[in-house]
């Protein structure tokens, strides 16, 4: 939410919380921690791509440029973070 390019704790919490899910704080923390493969205490864009890539399936996007196209759909503005205006905004629009 500070535009750095990188997802905090608390801007994890944020951005799970605007998609209906409610983790307890050693959830996030255990999450932050797994996704944080530089344990830099921030997720940037390619943590975020290897912790989403295992769980989908052969038929979902699985390349990192057809992630980074999703992504791109979610930040509108074009400036490489997803705001929390943003995020909710697609949702809705994905029903």
């Amino acid at each position: 939410m500070d535009g750095d390019g990188n997802l905090t704790q608390l801007e994890l919490a944020a951005l799970l919380l605007s998609i209906g899910l409610k983790p307890t704080g050693d959830e996030l923390h255990a999450l932050l921690f797994a996704m944080n493969s530089n344990k830099n205490g921030t997720i940037e864009f390619k943590e975020l791509t290897a912790a989403i890539a295992p769980m989908m399936s052969q038929q979902s996007l699985v390349d990192q440029a057809q992630l980074l196209e999703v992504f791109n759909e979610f930040d509108r503005d074009g400036n490489r973070y997803i705001s929390a205006t943003e995020l909710p905004r697609l949702i809705a629009k994905m029903g």
